[in-house]
């Protein structure tokens, strides 16, 4: 895997001539727009051209750096501009094989780099062991019941598309439905892969800038909220398609899912 150039705070479509102008320092919080995307199994003809399309009907990459920038009054996103932001779900192969390349295509072809946050499942077959004594083949997920129906990439290409500049969030371990859980279920869930994205995170040798979460199946109750703010996230992603971000939302914040391959799956 080629290493790219990664923006730390601003996606690359957002030109550093816009900078000192249009993104400046804010008193307060201001409210935004931006619609983010989530993906799960990716077909890299289709995920590409879909990019293309948005590049080219002027859209603009926003990092998750930004994101929570904006909503910490830190930057302002510039009215009417048209932010986009890419997130992976589940831990899928074809995010590795297929997202990666077009990602890593586009900023070949493009000269710009489109962030990408990957809500990563931490299952690692329940192992017992810490995250550094977990063997680099194992998969991030295994599916249950006899079905057999995804890949998923395993720890050592986490780690690769960490250090190439795709940020991790936290999914849970298994893609529990958490409002369903019982409290000490509920934190063990999130507690548990809590440590391993960040174990990850020290493995690809990368501080981690902020900290980001996404809710399995979009389903939240306030306990559950209340649970991922007391462990420090900077936000979290529901499924809900809601483009306007604020501070007051930041734990329910919306995403739109997308068409991810030829033939539609979601």
């Amino acid at each position: 895997m080629a290493r790219l150039s990664r923006r730390s705070f601003l996606g690359a479509g957002v030109a550093a001539a816009l900078l000192p102008a249009r993104l400046l320092a804010a008193a307060a919080p201001q409210a935004f727009q931006v619609q983010t995307r989530y993906y799960h199994e990716i077909d890299y003809a289709t995920f590409k051209a879909g990019l293309l399309r948005l590049l080219d009907g002027g859209w603009q990459p926003l990092s998750i750096e930004a994101i929570v920038g904006a909503l910490n009054g830190a930057v302002t996103i510039p009215g009417g501009l048209k932010a986009f932001h890419v997130t992976w779900d589940d831990s899928r192969l074809s995010q590795y094989t297929d997202g990666w390349r077009a990602i890593s295509e586009i900023q070949q072809e493009r000269g710009l780099f489109i962030p990408v946050t990957a809500f990563m499942l931490t299952m690692f077959d329940h192992l017992p062991l810490a995250m550094n004594q977990v063997p680099p083949a194992t998969p991030c997920y295994t599916e249950q019941g006899g079905r057999a129906s995804h890949h998923f990439f395993t720890k050592a290409q986490a780690v690769e598309l960490i250090a190439n500049g795709i940020h991790a969030g936290s999914h849970t371990v298994d893609h529990a439905d958490l409002p369903r859980l019982s409290p000490d279920a509920l934190q063990g869930q999130l507690i548990t892969a809590e440590q391993r994205i960040q174990a990850l995170w020290d493995e690809a040798g990368v501080k981690r800038p902020v900290k980001v979460f996404a809710y399995p199946y979009g389903d939240f109750n306030p306990s559950v909220v209340s649970a991922v703010q007391g462990l420090g996230y900077d936000a979290a992603f529901s499924t809900r398609p809601v483009a306007l971000y604020q501070a007051a939302d930041r734990f329910v914040l919306g995403r739109f899912g997308s068409a991810e391959s030829k033939s539609g799956v979601y």
